[in-house]
């Protein structure tokens, strides 16, 4: 029985010791196509932030995230439509603030 028919499939462990064509292999599973300069340039982020502290061996999303800025993503998360603040400079000073 083919392992991918129960959910199982081939997934690929990328840390600071993958190489290109790891980091190649995952972003095509994305749907992207990046060159090898962009993806030489994603390999010396990724062992800078390991080297950091972060790990990436079970952090699909985070890497996934690296990949798709590099190929020129930028995401609108939200807009900002307008906000209040209200500053009280009393003995009892305080600050409100909400959007």
């Amino acid at each position: 029985m083919p392992p991918d028919t129960v959910g199982n499939g081939t997934r690929f462990v990328v840390s600071e010791l993958a190489g290109r064509s790891t980091l190649a292999l995952k972003a095509q599973e994305l749907g992207l196509e990046l060159d090898s300069d962009v993806l030489s340039g994603v390999l010396d982020t990724l062992k800078s932030l390991e080297h950091r502290g972060y790990h990436f061996e079970v952090a699909d999303g985070s890497l996934e995230l690296l990949l798709r800025r590099a190929s020129g993503w930028e995401p609108d998360f939200f807009e900002l439509e307008s906000f209040r603040v209200i500053a009280d400079h009393t003995d009892n000073s305080s600050t409100t603030a909400g959007i």
